[in-house]
Parts: structure tokens; sequence; C-alpha cells
């Protein structure tokens, strides 16, 4: 049996400021992820989520896109 290794590609340390308007609409949200799943989300770990749900899921041209690449 040939096993593969698994893709590790290596973590990304990304360091930003985002506007006040956008930080706050993140907090609503997390307040919204919170109430709704009852679990309490690291601001961190809810944008990498939404980061990836966007990347993943969301953008059909970019999806489209990606399998040519």
């Amino acid at each position: 049996m040939k096993l593969r290794q698994p893709n590790r590609t290596p973590d990304l340390v990304v360091r930003l400021r985002i506007p006040g308007e956008v930080a706050q609409l993140l907090e609503h949200y997390r307040a919204y992820q919170t109430e709704t799943t009852r679990m309490e989300w690291e601001l961190k770990d809810l944008m990498t989520a939404i980061l990836r749900s966007v990347l993943e899921d969301g953008d059909r041209d970019f999806l489209a896109w990606r399998k040519t690449h």
C-alpha cells in the first residue's frame, strides 16, 4: 500500500488594522454566532472561518479560475 504525506502548508501570519466600522460588524457577527451556535468564538478563529468560507465556497468566479490554475 502506498501512503501519501498530508499536504502540510505553513501557516501565514497576518497582521492588519481594520476600520472601526468593520470591527464593529465583526463584533456583532461574533455575538450572533455565539447566540445562535452557543459557542464562544475567538476573533482570530472567527476571521479565519469567514475567510475560509469566502475562499472555499463563496466566489464562483474565483472557484472556476482556481480549477484552471
